[in-house]
């Protein structure tokens, strides 16, 4: 994905294989939710709460958060 120029988020689903991807710069956000029995992703956070996923804070994951900054965010700062 290096060539790929511009923001964006997008899955590709072929062969039973899942690709998920952003930007490099993390400007186009990619929430994720994953359990034994789904993969639930979008480009925001409140698509993914409605299928009933109800947020509980991880406070082990605030200082990397803090550190390393918001490009990171992909639901790290909720526990799974």
């Amino acid at each position: 994905f290096k060539d790929f120029n511009g923001i964006f988020a997008f899955a590709i689903y072929d062969n039973n294989k899942l690709i998920v991807a952003r930007d490099h710069a993390g400007v186009k956000p990619l929430f994720y939710y994953t359990d034994e029995k789904q993969f639930i992703f979008a480009s925001e956070i409140k698509a993914i709460f409605e299928y009933g996923i109800t947020p509980e804070l991880d406070n082990n994951s605030w200082c990397e958060i803090i550190a390393l900054g918001p490009a990171l965010l992909a639901m790290e700062f909720l526990k799974e």
